[in-house]
C-alpha cells in the first residue's frame, strides 16, 4: 500500500517536473537532434540550460526521497493501530463503552493468578490491591481521605515497615468503592480513571493496570515459585543516587532560577501535600511547610528523599525495581494455601524470593574516591539497608601493581600493565570498611583495562557473571517500576517459556512500553509523546514488519543467548555510541529460531529530558551514534540477510529516519534556490526581445516556479503535518479516548510543537550528515535538567557557551541564508504571479515561514523568560562584551569561540566530494546566468573590450579592497607606533570595501536596468567570496604550517593579513546574524515589558508556551526585584531569590493578599495534617500544573479554604 501511494505521488512529481522545464524551454541533454547540439553545444544558453536541467533533476530526487519516510510513518500508525486493537481481541465497541478499571480485579484474578474461581481470585487481588494502595500511599500519591475508597483497610500512616509486612491470606476483605462500574459517560465527563486518587500518577496508573488487563495475548503466567530467574542490570555512572540538600535542592547558580526544592514541591503540589500529612506535626517532623532551612537536619533528609523520589535519581529506579521482589513475595503468600497442596510442597517451603530475583546495580566509580564521595558512600550503603537481599552492587576494583610485583609476575601479568582491575560485587551482608565501602563478596580479575568502549556496555557487560537465573533486563538509572505492574511479573516471565513443536522460548528478545513521567512543559511534553509513540506505535508495527531490534531500557533477554554473542552491549568506541542496539542486531543475524517480541501489558516508568538544549543534546547524540551504525559489518550483514520487507522497515525505522530528516531540512533552501535561479534566469523587463525562448512561452518564470513548488512541495508539507501527527494522534484516540487525543494534538500545536520539531531535524541532519562523513561520534551527556534555568543570548560564561553560539553554525547561518534568498526572490519578482495562484502558494509560504523561524528563533523561544527585560539587559551587555576586545591586547570571545568551534587549527580539511560538488553547482548556476546576460550585450555592444570588462567585472568577488585594508593598514599602523584597529571595526570596514567593490563591479549594468542581473551578480559574487574565505579557513586547518615565523617578513605580513580579512568576515556575518535575532526578540521583549508594568498583568503568553502555565513560580520576585520592592507587587507565588526570607515576613505578606472571606482558622481537629504550604492558584495567575488547571488547590479537613493562607494564619 505505502509502495502504491508512494508511486503514484512519485509519478505526479515526475509529470510536474517535466510541465515546468517544458514551459521554460530548457535544452535537454541527450534529447536534442544532432544538428541542434552540433549548432549550441558548448554556448551560454546550453550550458546554462544543461546545468538548470541537472539541478531540477537533482531537486525532484531529493523530494522524492524526503516524503518516503512520511509514508512509511503514516503506514507504521494505521498497522501499529490495528495490531493494538487485535491485542485488545478486536472489541471495537468494548474499547468505547467498557469500564477498564472495574474490570480489574476479575481480569487480574484470571490472566494474572490464573484462578478460575470468581470469588477466590477476587479475595487474593483484593489482598494484593491493599499492599498496592499502601505502596501508593508510601508514594504520596493518595490522599489518607481517600484510602477507604481504594481498599477496605483504613487510612492510618502506612510506613516502610507496614508495607513489608506479610498478606494476612485469611482475611476476607470487601470489594472498594473504587471498583463499581462507571458508566461511559460519566467516564467521558470525569475522566477515564476515578478521582478519588486526585493525583495524576495514580490515576495514569489506575488506568494503566486496567488498559494492561484487557490484552488478549497475556501467556499465561508461571506459578510461584516456579518461575525463571530474573536479573535486573542497572548502569551507573555519575548520576545522583539521592539528591543533596545543599548541592542539589537549595543550590542557585543564578539569581534568574529557584532552587530546585521550590520547583518540585510547585511541580508536584498534590504529592508534596500528601507527604506532609503523613508526617503530622510531631516531634520527629517539625512540619514548617516550604520554609526550608527551619526544617532539622534528619527532616531535611527525609524531604531529600521524597525529593529524589519524583526526580530522576538511581534511589527512584532501585526503589522501584527493588518492587520486584516484594511483588513475588506477596504472590507467594496469597499462593501459598495453593502451593501447600501441591507435591512440590517441600522445594515451595525452602525457596526464597532472592533465588529468583536480583537488582544488579552496576556502579563504575565505587572504588574511586575522587569521584565517589563520602556522601555517595553514605547513600549506596542506606540502599543496601533499606531494601532487601535482592539488591546487589557490582563494581570495578583496582590495585597498583607494585602492591604485590610477586604476584604479578606469578599470575603472568604483562610488565607494563601498571595496575590489576577486579571485577567485584557486594551486597548488604558484606562487612562495611571504616572508609565507607564494603569488603566484596566476589572479586575476579580482570584481563586488563576494562573500559574499552564509552563506558556503558563495558559497565553491563563486566557485571553480567554477577546475574542470577535465565532473564536479563537492563534499564536506565532514570526509570522506575510500580507495585501493580511487577505484580504481573509472572505473566511477563512466561513469554520464556518453550512451547514443544512451536517455538523455543528462550530464544526471544521481549520488549515493553514505558511510562513517560518527565512531560512537564511544552519540550517535555514534545519529548514525552515522541517517546510515547516511539515505544507503542512504532514497535508493535516494527515487531510485525520484522524490523524491530533491541532498544535497551525494558527489555528482557534470555541471558545465555545474550552471553553466546558477547554480551548485551557492545562496546567499541565511537562505533557502539548506541550499544544496545547492537544485542538485537547480533541476536537477528544468528537467526535459528531467534524472535524479537513486543507486549504491551507491562510497562515500566521512564524521566526523559524536559530542556530545549537537552533534548537535542540527546538527538545529536542517537544521529552520532546511528551514523555510526551505518558503517558497522552488522547493518551489512543484516542488508544481505533481510527479505525485502524487513530490510525496509529495518532501513527506514533506523537509518533511514535520519538520513530522511537530513534530506528534508534541506528541502525548503533547495527548493528556494531552484525558485530564485529560474526567476532571476527570466529575461529582464523591456529586454524580453533578447531571449527568443521566451516567445514561445505561455507563462512566465514566476508562474512556472509557482506551479512547481506547489505540484511538488504542497503534498509534501500537508503530509508532513499528517505524518507528524498521527502516530501521537492514533496512539492517544486508542490508549486514553479521541477527545484527549485531539486535546493533546491541539495543545502541541498551540505551544508551537512545529517549530520545535523542523528544528529537531535540522539538528538531526547536521550530525547525521557529520557523522557519516566524518565519523568521531562521541558520547553526549544531556544531564535530564529541568527548564527552569534560562540561558544567557550570546556569549561565554566559564565552560558554557550561550544560545546563539551554541546553535549558530547549525540552524542560524542557514536561517539567514534561506531568508536573504527569499528576501530576493520577493525583489526579482518571484511573487508577480496572479492572486489564484497566490492562494495556492499558502502552503508553501508557509513552510518557509515556520522554517525561518524555527532556524533563527525556536532556540530563544523555548528559553524560559527569554523576553523578561532584567535579563534583556544582561543580554545586551553580553552581546557587547562578546565581540569587543577587552584590551591589553587579549582577545574577544568572539575570537577564542570561533578559533575553538569553528576554525579548529590544525584538524586537517574536512569537506566531502558532495559537499563540494553541491558549492560549484550553486556557484557556476549564477555564472551561467551572468555569462548569458552579458552575451547577449553583443548584440548592443560591438565593442568586445567593453564587454570583456563588463564580464570581468560582473564576475569577479569583492577582495581587492578588503584585502588591501587588512594587510596593508596594519603595518601602517605598526610604522607609526599607533594601536591596531580592533576586531569589531575591522569587520565593520571589511563590510564596507565588499559593497564599495561590488557596487562598482555591478555599476553599468545597473545602470542599464538590468536588476536581475544585478542581483544574479551580488550574489556570485559572494557566492565567489564564501569560496575563497572557505578556501582560507582550510589553509588555515592544516596540520602542516605553510608559513611559519621563521618564514620571509612579507609572507608573515601576508599571512596575519589573510587571518584577519578572515576573521573580519565572519565576525561581520555573526554580529549581523545575531543582532537581527536580538532585535527580532527585542520586540516581544518590548511587549512583555508593556504587559507588566502597564496593565499589571501576570498572564504571560510566553510562560505558557515554555510551562503550559500563564504564571509560572520560577518568575516571581526576580524580575522586578531590583525595580520595586515585592511587598508592592501583586503576589504570584512562593519565595524565590529576592522573596521575604522570614517566616514571619512572608506570614503576613501572603496573609495581607488573602481574601476577606478566606481568612477564618480551620478547625485543626478536623484533620491531623497541617495542610499544604503553598499557596492560592489565582493568586499566581495559573494552575499548579498537571490537572489542576481549573480547581483550586483544596486540603484534607479543610474543605475549600485556600491552605496556605490558613495553615500560615493558624501558626
Amino acid at each position: 500500500l505505502v509502495l502504491g501511494l508512494k508511486g503514484y505521488v512519485g509519478y505526479l512529481g515526475i509529470v510536474s517536473l517535466n510541465t515546468a522545464m517544458n514551459e521554460l524551454q530548457l535544452s535537454r541533454v541527450a534529447l536534442e537532434p544532432p544538428k541542434a547540439i552540433a549548432d549550441f553545444a558548448f554556448s551560454p544558453e546550453y550550458d546554462k540550460d544543461t546545468l538548470q536541467w541537472c539541478i531540477f533533476m537533482m531537486v525532484g530526487l531529493l523530494v522524492y526521497i524526503a516524503d518516503t519516510q512520511f509514508w512509511f510513518s503514516l503506514g507504521c500508525s494505521v498497522l501499529g493501530l490495528l495490531v493494538g486493537c487485535s491485542h485488545k481481541g478486536w472489541k471495537l465497541s468494548a474499547l468505547i463503552c467498557e469500564d477498564d478499571v472495574a474490570n480489574i480485579p476479575k481480569r487480574f484474578a484470571v490472566k494474572a493468578l490464573g484462578i478460575r474461581d470468581r470469588e477466590e481470585g477476587k479475595r487474593k487481588f483484593l489482598l494484593l490491591w491493599s499492599k498496592v494502595v499502601q505502596h501508593m500511599r508510601y508514594e504520596d500519591l493518595v490522599w489518607g481521605r481517600n484510602v477507604a475508597n481504594l481498599t477496605a483497610a483504613s487510612a492510618g500512616n502506612w510506613s516502610w515497615e507496614d508495607f513489608q509486612s506479610p498478606i494476612n491470606t485469611r482475611d476476607h476483605p470487601r470489594l472498594p468503592q473504587f471498583f463499581e462500574e462507571v458508566s461511559a459517560c460519566d467516564r467521558c465527563i470525569s475522566g477515564a480513571a476515578r478521582s478519588e486518587t486526585h493525583t495524576t500518577d495514580a490515576v495514569h496508573r489506575c488506568a494503566l493496570l486496567g488498559r494492561d488487563l484487557s490484552n488478549e495475548t497475556m501467556p499465561v503466567p508461571c506459578r510461584i515459585p516456579f518461575v525463571p530467574g530474573l536479573t535486573v542490570l542497572i548502569p551507573h555512572f555519575a548520576e545522583s543516587i539521592i539528591l543533596r540538600w545543599e548541592e542539589d535542592l537549595m543550590k542557585q547558580s543564578h539569581g534568574d532560577t529557584i532552587p530546585l526544592m521550590d520547583w518540585l514541591e510547585y511541580r508536584y503540589r498534590d504529592q508534596f501535600s500528601i507527604f506532609l500529612e503523613r508526617h503530622p506535626m510531631s516531634r520527629s517532623f517539625s512540619n514548617r511547610g516550604t520554609e526550608w532551612q527551619s526544617y532539622r537536619r534528619e527532616e531535611k533528609g527525609k524531604i531529600a528523599i521524597w525529593a529524589s523520589m519524583v526526580s530522576q535519581t538511581l534511589f527512584r529506579t532501585v526503589a522501584g525495581i527493588e518492587l520486584f521482589d516484594r511483588a513475588l513475595e506477596f504472590l507467594r503468600q496469597v499462593s501459598a494455601e495453593e502451593v501447600a497442596r501441591s507435591p512440590f510442597r517441600a522445594f515451595a517451603e525452602r525457596w526464597q524470593v532472592e533465588e529468583a530475583f536480583t537488582c544488579l546495580v552496576a556502579m563504575q566509580l565505587y572504588a574511586y574516591d575522587s569521584t565517589f564521595d563520602k556522601e555517595n558512600l553514605r547513600q549506596t550503603n542506606m540502599m543496601l539497608e533499606k531494601f532487601w537481599i535482592s539488591l546487589k552492587i557490582a563494581y570495578i576494583d583496582f590495585e597498583d601493581r607494585d602492591q604485590d610485583e610477586e604476584g604479578a609476575k606469578l599470575d603472568g601479568i604483562h610488565p607494563k600493565q601498571a595496575r590489576r582491575y577486579y571485577s567485584c560485587r557486594i551486597d548488604k551482608h558484606c562487612r562495611l570498611r571504616p572508609d565507607g565501602r564494603r569488603d566484596p563478596t566476589f572479586r575476579i580479575e580482570m584481563p586488563g583495562y576494562p573500559i574499552l568502549g564509552n563506558g556503558k556496555g563495558d559497565n553491563q557487560n563486566h557485571a553480567i557473571i554477577f546475574s542470577r537465573g535465565e532473564i536479563i533486563q537492563a534499564i536506565d538509572a532514570n526509570q522506575g517500576a510500580y507495585l501493580e505492574q511487577a505484580l504481573l511479573l509472572p505473566c511477563v516471565l512466561a513469554e520464556f517459556r518453550d512451547v514443544p513443536g512451536k517455538n523455543d522460548g528462550h530464544k526471544k528478545i521481549v520488549g515493553f512500553p514505558e511510562h513517560i513521567t518527565s512531560d512537564f512543559g511544552s519540550v517535555g511534553d514534545f519529548a514525552a509523546g515522541s517517546e510515547y509513540v516511539f515505544g507503542t506505535n512504532s514497535q508493535r508495527s516494527y515487531s510485525v514488519l520484522g524490523g524491530r531490534m533491541h532498544y535497551g531500557h525494558p527489555d528482557m533477554m534470555h541471558k545465555g543467548c545474550m552471553m553466546m554473542q558477547g554480551g548485551i552491549s557492545k562496546a567499541t568506541r565511537s562505533l557502539h555510541l548506541s550499544e544496545d542496539i547492537f544485542a538485537g542486531k547480533d541476536f537477528t543475524l544468528r537467526g535459528n529460531g531467534r524472535t524479537i517480541k513486543h507486549s504491551e501489558y507491562f510497562h515500566l516508568a521512564k524521566g526523559r529530558d524536559m530542556g530545549f538544549n537537552s533534548v537535542m543534546a540527546f538527538f545529536s547524540k542517537l544521529s552520532t551514534g546511528t551514523a555510526e551504525q551505518s558503517t558497522s559489518r552488522q547493518n551489512l550483514r543484516l542488508g544481505k540477510m533481510l527479505w525485502l520487507p524487513e530490510l525496509m522497515t529495518f532501513y527506514y525505522a533506523h537509518v533511514g529516519y535520519y538520513l530522511t530528516q537530513h534530506i528534508l531540512s534541506c528541502c525548503v533552501p533547495v527548493l528556494t534556490f531552484l525558485w530564485l535561479l529560474v526567476v532571476l534566469d527570466a529575461p529582464e523587463a523591456g529586454y524580453s526581445s533578447m531571449d527568443p525562448r521566451s516567445q514561445y512561452m505561455s507563462q512566465s518564470s514566476a508562474s512556472v516556479m509557482a506551479s512547481l513548488l506547489v505540484g511538488q512541495y504542497g503534498y509534501l508539507f500537508v503530509l508532513f503535518l499528517v505524518a507528524s501527527a498521527a502516530p501521537l494522534v492514533l496512539e492517544t484516540w486508542l490508549q486514553a479516548g479521541f477527545l484527549p487525543a485531539i486535546g493533546r494534538l491541539t495543545k502541541q500545536l498551540l505551544s508551537l510543537s512545529p517549530l520545535h520539531f523542523i528544528f529537531q531535524s535540522k539538528v538531526i541532519g547536521h550530525y547525521i550528515s557529520n557523522g557519516v562523513v566524518h565519523g568521531g561520534a562521541k558520547y553526549v551527556s544531556t544531564g535530564r535538567g529541568l527548564p527552569t534555568e534560562r540561558k544567557f543570548f550570546i556569549g561565554i560564561k566559564g565552560n558554557q557557551y550561550g544560545l546563539y553560539n551554541d546553535w549558530a553554525t547549525i540552524a542560524s547561518y542557514d536561517g539567514a541564508r534561506l531568508l536573504v534568498g527569499f528576501v530576493l526572490v520577493c525583489l526579482a519578482g518571484g511573487l508577480s504571479v496572479d492572486s489564484k495562484m497566490r492562494s495556492a502558494l499558502a502552503f508553501w509560504f508557509l513552510a518557509v515561514a515556520l522554517t525561518l523561524l524555527s532556524w533563527l528563533f525556536a532556540p530563544f523561544i523555548f528559553n524560559p523568560h527569554q523576553f523578561n527585560c532584567k535579563f534583556f539587559k544582561e543580554d545586551v551587555k553580553n552581546w557587547r562584551k562578546f565581540f569587543r576586545e577587552e584590551g591589553g591586547g587579549s582577545k574577544s570571545q568572539w575570537e577564542v569561540w570561533y578559533t575553538k568551534e569553528q576554525l579548529k587549527p590544525g584538524e586537517g580539511i574536512r569537506s566531502t566530494p558532495a559537499a563540494v560538488i553541491a558549492w560549484a553547482v550553486s556557484v557556476l548556476a549564477f555564472y551561467n546566468i551572468i555569462e548569458s546576460k552579458i552575451h547577449a550585450l553583443t548584440i548592443v555592444l560591438p565593442d568586445k573590450g567593453e564587454i570583456l570588462r563588463k564580464y570581468v567585472l560582473g564576475i569577479f568577488p569583492p577582495v581587492v579592497f578588503a584585502g588591501i585594508y587588512c594587510i596593508f593598514v596594519p603595518v601602517i599602523l605598526d610604522c607609526t607606533n599607533r594601536n591596531r584597529t580592533s576586531l569589531l571595526v575591522d569587520s565593520a570596514m571589511v563590510l564596507l570595501c565588499d559593497s564599495i567593490e561590488s557596487f562598482i563591479g555591478l555599476w553599468e549594468i545597473l545602470a542599464l536596468g538590468w536588476w536581475k542581473s544585478a542581483l544574479a551578480g551580488i550574489i556570485l559574487k559572494y557566492a565567489l567570496l564564501s569560496s575563497l574565505l572557505v578556501l582560507m579557513e582550510f589553509s588555515l586547518r592544516l596540520k602542516t604550517k605553510v608559513i611559519t615565523a621563521d618564514s620571509l617578513r612579507c609572507l608573515v605580513i601576508m599571512r596575519d593579513g589573510l587571518g584577519r580579512w578572515l576573521q573580519a568576515h565572519r565576525m561581520a556575518r555573526d554580529v549581523g546574524v545575531s543582532a537581527f535575532i536580538f532585535a527580532f526578540l527585542s520586540v516581544f521583549t518590548l511587549g512583555d515589558y508593556v504587559r507588566r508594568h502597564v496593565f499589571r498583568s501576570s498572564h504571560s503568553l510566553h510562560c505558557w508556551i515554555v510551562y503550559r502555565d500563564w504564571g509560572h513560580p520560577i518568575r516571581i520576585w526576580t524580575a522586578e526585584a531590583e525595580e520595586e520592592e515585592p511587598a508592592s507587587q501583586p503576589v504570584e507565588g512562593l519565595s524565590l531569590s529576592h522573596a521575604p526570607s522570614s517566616f514571619s515576613q512572608r506570614q503576613s505578606l501572603l496573609a495581607a493578599s488573602v481574601p476577606v472571606e478566606a481568612r477564618q482558622l480551620p478547625d485543626r481537629s478536623q484533620s491531623a495534617a497541617p495542610g499544604y504550604p503553598g499557596y492560592q492558584q489565582q493568586q499566581h495567575g495559573g494552575s499548579g500544573g498537571g490537572s489542576h488547571a481549573s480547581t483550586p488547590h483544596t486540603t484534607p479537613g479543610y474543605g475549600t479554604t485556600p491552605s496556605t493562607s490558613s495553615w500560615l494564619l493558624q501558626q
